[in-house]
């Protein structure tokens, strides 16, 4: 017998947990926002009870999610596949999650890149073997996301792609990751129009889904793209509006780094007194939202709005400031 537990995301972060007759865990993380979804298949064959967990992530505040059940049916091939892929799939996200993100590779033993790249392989395998175009599309975008951390970025535009088209009816939210995705390995090529499109599509389907977090995340990857083919109005707008979004779904971090993004603008359009104030408010949420890289660059960047303002006390002030944060972070690279 057969039945599928159906998770989705309505608010928050909220992480599933599977756990059968011998107390044996399966879990993942929800990570597409709001309206994802997970849906795991429950086995008889391997267990006679299931008890389904829900949990808050950890420093994440409240969540909330919508569960459903199908009803019990007589297990088929396919049903015993998307187990398969199921774990497999869980296998290769909690390895991704452990030694990975979109931007760093985290730790990396010899066997690290194989594994889960494998898991991902053999759960598509799977999902396509079982007819589930929603499971493989959540595969390919980890996957994606995988390629994209190890500088792959081809590899992992290709698969993003691939989980963007997917035959997959009403997972926007996974859509809109694909593109979200697709946007970022295409800006690392190079291919600005390319990205700027994708990251459009995916604001589009997280406005459709709700999902301003999300939204402020993209609108602060646009930005950045903007910025890089000189369009600094766009990307000044774009980062305002990242801001907004960070504010009102208090993303501590989103605040701190879309504040210190419209500095920057600022700063490049040589708007002195504006990067000034912008710096200074960055700092000021620093205290609130602690992080490390973003002060060090804050009080860097200071020191060269004061030396052009002809302030050599304080941007010499500045510089040490930033000194200081790299020398205690054991950072060489941004020391004189």
């Amino acid at each position: 017998m057969a039945a599928d537990v159906v998770v989705t995301q309505r608010g928050g972060f909220v992480d599933l947990e599977l756990r059968d007759d011998r107390d044996a865990a399966v879990q993942i993380r929800t990570e597409a926002g709001l309206q994802g979804r997970i849906m795991a298949p429950l086995l008889a064959a391997q267990s006679r009870h299931w008890r389904v967990i829900l949990a808050p992530r950890r420093g994440k505040g409240p969540g909330s999610v919508a569960l459903s059940l199908s009803m019990l049916r007589p297990a088929t091939d396919a049903d015993r596949l998307k187990s398969a892929a199921f774990r497999n799939y869980v296998a290769a996200e909690n390895l991704r999650f452990a030694n990975y993100r979109e931007t760093t590779v985290t730790a990396r033993p010899a066997d690290i890149t194989a594994r889960p790249r494998g898991a991902y392989e053999a759960a598509l395998t799977q999902y396509a073997q079982a007819g589930d175009a929603c499971g493989a599309r959540r595969a390919r975008i980890g996957l994606a996301r995988m390629e994209v951390a190890l500088e792959n970025y081809p590899q992992g535009r290709a698969a993003a792609q691939s989980a963007a088209t997917a035959a997959c009816d009403g997972d926007f939210a996974e859509q809109a990751q694909a593109f979200k995705t697709i946007g970022m390995a295409a800006a690392y090529e190079g291919d600005f129009t390319a990205s700027i499109e994708a990251a459009e599509r995916a604001l589009a389907l997280y406005a459709r889904t709700g999902d301003l977090r999300y939204q402020g995340i993209v609108r602060g990857n646009l930005s950045a793209v903007y910025m890089q083919i000189g369009a600094t109005d766009r990307a000044l707008a774009a980062a305002e509006g990242a801001l907004r979004a960070a504010e009102d779904t208090a993303d501590g971090q989103g605040v701190v780094f879309s504040r210190k993004s419209i500095a920057d603008i600022h700063l490049a359009r040589g708007e002195l007194a504006l990067a000034l104030r912008d710096y200074r408010s960055t700092l000021a949420n620093l205290r609130d939202t602690p992080y490390p890289m973003i002060e060090g660059e804050t009080w860097d960047d200071l020191g060269i709005v004061y030396h052009r303002l002809a302030d050599y006390q304080e941007s010499l002030k500045a510089y040490e400031a930033a000194g200081a944060v790299w020398r205690k972070m054991g950072r060489r690279a941004g020391q004189a």
